[in-house]
């Protein structure tokens, strides 16, 4: 019987530890009150704000070491991109002009940043620099509103969402697609189109699948995209307005925000969208998470 018990007891701990998979990541929220940066781990074991400042943050972004964090300052009018290590040294501007900018990216390599910015159109263009902020190039020219870039994991392509000019007729019912462009800027190649507004897609990290938001009468669900099976899915039909979906770094889950009026909650399940469970709920907007890569 003692065997049998310590046999039980060793596989149940074997259960637990394939279970307890542990992620970091940082999210933004309007706690303090106004947009900074936090730090958390997937068992809520610990909160940090890891900026103290009087500047408003958004969109994190980790280095692919998991070492620093990349974030768009908000200033009056305009918007700057910014790196700072998690304990606040190290902080510098990447960007430092009178345009908006948001949503940027690390490249897997770690060579280049992409991102959203105004600069040369209103309604935002997609742009790549180096990692300290040069060689800005442009990569898309067109009259639409470009938004959220990801890169793939072997840095040659870019994700991108593109929100379509409204269909004609009384109901004018706007459309959106999620394109793929080289990182060379040839021409985009449409993966995605929908009635519906497309946002947020991301490669996991094997490129096989891409998940995204896709938001129909202001109620967003998240969908996963097979590439290679041309099959697409849902993971949170049924539940409250579902958004920012991001994979960890395993591809075992994906985080995403839940939203009901002016309250937003970080939740987490797995790839195939069983086990949702809350990550971060607070009275307040808790948004954009982004995953640390595994680190030192």
């Amino acid at each position: 019987m003692n065997k049998l018990r310590f046999l039980v007891f060793f596989v149940l701990n074997i259960i637990a530890a394939s279970c307890s998979q542990r992620y970091e990541l940082a999210f933004v929220s309007d706690r303090s009150g106004k947009a900074d940066i936090y730090v958390t781990d997937s068992d809520t074991s610990f909160y940090t704000r890891l900026y103290t400042d009087d500047t408003q943050k958004f969109n994190p972004a980790w280095t692919p070491d998991g070492s620093e964090l990349l974030f768009v300052v908000a200033r009056e009018g305009a918007s700057d991109l910014a790196m700072a290590a998690p304990d606040g040294s190290g902080f510098r501007y990447l960007t430092r002009d009178p345009d908006m900018v948001a949503h940027p990216d690390f490249s897997p390599d770690g060579k280049h940043i992409v991102f959203v910015s105004n600069r040369h159109d209103p309604n935002g263009e997609l742009y790549m620099m180096r990692t300290d902020g040069s060689s800005i190039k442009r990569l898309t020219h067109n009259f639409q509103t470009e938004n959220a870039p990801r890169f793939s994991p072997d840095s040659r392509h870019i994700l991108y969402s593109l929100q379509l000019p409204s269909s004609p007729g009384p109901n004018r019912i706007p459309s959106g697609a999620i394109y793929l462009i080289d990182t060379a800027g040839y021409p985009s190649r449409q993966i995605s189109l929908s009635d519906a507004i497309l946002s947020m897609a991301s490669f996991s990290p094997d490129g096989r699948l891409v998940v995204f938001q896709e938001v129909r009468k202001g109620i967003g669900e998240i969908h996963v995209l097979d590439r290679d099976r041309n099959i697409r899915y849902g993971l949170t039909e049924g539940d409250p307005d579902s958004r920012w979906p991001v994979w960890s770094p395993d591809g075992k889950r994906i985080a995403y925000v839940r939203r009901a009026g002016d309250n937003s909650d970080i939740w987490i399940m797995r790839a195939d969208g069983s086990g949702k469970r809350p990550l971060v709920v607070s009275p307040f907007r808790d948004e954009m998470p982004a995953f640390r890569p595994p680190h030192e």
